[in-house]
């Protein structure tokens, strides 16, 4: 079943998400802003398999790095993941705020295009974008 916001305000929580350089980040906070759960996730450690130092790949000059964006789909579902198993309930969050801390630019490919047409619910979405 859907659940909706409750009108009573004091039941809603909030998550912040912070996508930075070397890991994600997240809090869960009350309606008093009281915290209620947070959550890290290191690119070097949690997400090897990406095989970054500081949360990237060094490119073809000293200053070029490289970052597959599937590690932060990757990353940000096994945020969600811990704060649930921490016991937080993500149907009360009433709203989201994000930021990062990248400077460069995200490229997709023609196939990750045509891979977003075809998401499909019932898999994971890192799974669904990778080659």
């Amino acid at each position: 079943m859907c659940h909706r916001i409750s009108p009573d305000y004091s039941a809603n929580t909030y998550l912040g998400i912070h996508l930075g350089t070397r890991r994600i980040a997240a809090v869960q906070l009350d309606s008093d802003l009281k915290v209620l759960h947070t959550t890290v996730v290191r690119y070097d450690v949690d997400v090897p398999e990406f095989c970054t130092v500081n949360g990237v790949n060094r490119g073809h000059s000293s200053s070029v790095y490289h970052v597959n964006p599937v590690m932060w789909v990757k990353a940000l579902d096994i945020l969600l993941n811990s704060l649930e198993a921490q016991g937080a309930k993500l149907h009360t969050v009433a709203a989201i705020g994000g930021t990062t801390q990248h400077h460069g630019t995200v490229y997709w490919s023609e196939l990750g295009l045509r891979r977003l047409c075809g998401l499909n619910a019932l898999f994971r979405l890192h799974e669904q974008l990778t080659d």
